[in-house]
């Protein structure tokens, strides 16, 4: 018999992702630690939304000597661009009455 200490995300927030997303996107790569501080995250919910984007293939983690890197995969990349691209196009909408 097996026990996991794994904690887990049990509803993933679109929002994060988007965020974690983002700041990845503008820092090409980057520590866990300042990953977590530009997105305004604490460090281990940070961690397993770094996980999340790993497993949907968004971002991966690179090793530079003793150092874990991440950064965005060229899928990532592209998705990154889309939400920036969105937001800007909501931007300039101007709603009348």
């Amino acid at each position: 018999m097996s026990i996991t200490n794994e904690k887990s995300i049990r509803r993933v927030d679109l929002d994060v992702l988007e965020r974690l997303l983002l700041v990845l996107y503008k820092n090409t790569e980057e520590k866990k630690t300042n990953i977590a501080r530009s997105s305004k995250m604490g460090y281990d919910k940070c961690a397993l939304y770094l996980d999340v984007l790993e497993r949907m293939e968004f971002a991966k983690k690179n090793t530079n000597g003793k150092n874990i890197l991440y950064s965005l995969t060229s899928f990532g990349i592209n998705y990154s661009q889309k939400i920036m691209n969105d937001k800007h196009q909501n931007d300039k909408i101007v709603f009348t009455a």
